[in-house]
Order: structure tokens, then sequence, then C-alpha cells
């Protein structure tokens, strides 16, 4: 449709509760090539995306419905950000997360 990235929940009892599109790092919508989801233990979802400007980046939406801003995962060696092409997260029993990545 646009570009950008967009979520909906669907509750236990089947009904859902409507699209919503996360903040980006600029404060708007946040346009993606690529996007993986891993729900963690706790409730919470934690999101990876390919920026349309080719860096990966990273949000947490919290059991409570609440977004962070897709913030810039820092890249290897130091680098700023890290330049990625395919993404994938997976959320772990202790609440901590695993992100893969191919780099560009």
């Amino acid at each position: 449709i646009d570009g950008n990235v967009w979520h909906n929940v669907r509750r236990a009892d089947g009904s859902w509760t409507g699209w919503d599109s996360p903040s980006g790092s600029a404060g708007g919508p946040m346009g993606a090539s690529a996007v993986a989801v891993a729900g963690l233990p706790d409730g919470d979802s934690q999101l990876v995306a390919v920026g349309l400007d080719g860096n990966v980046y990273h949000a947490v939406r919290d059991r409570d419905g609440k977004w962070t801003p897709f913030r810039a995962v820092a890249g290897l060696r130091g680098a700023g950000t890290f330049a990625g092409d395919q993404v994938g997260i997976a959320g772990l029993p202790d609440g901590s997360s695993r992100l893969l990545l191919t780099s560009r």
C-alpha cells in the first residue's frame, strides 16, 4: 500500500485491535522493505525492520500496547548503523531476544 510497517493484534476472543503504524526513528510512519517480529513470555513484542534507507531498526510493543519508536541497530565494529537485507528475531524464555541479519 505505502511501504510502511503496519501492526494488528488478534485477541484470544478472535477480535482484532485494528491496524496501527508504529513510529519510525524520525517520528512519522516506519517505512521498511523487510520486517520480523518476536513475542516474549511477558507479553511484549519486539520488531526489527530494514528501513527504506537500508539500515536495520528495532522497536518494542509492550503488553499494554505502547510502542517505542524504531531506533537504529548499532553496526559491526563500532559502526553507527547496520545495513542489512534480511532480518529475523527470536524471543527467548528469559525475556531476551536474538537478532539475525544479513549484511550489505
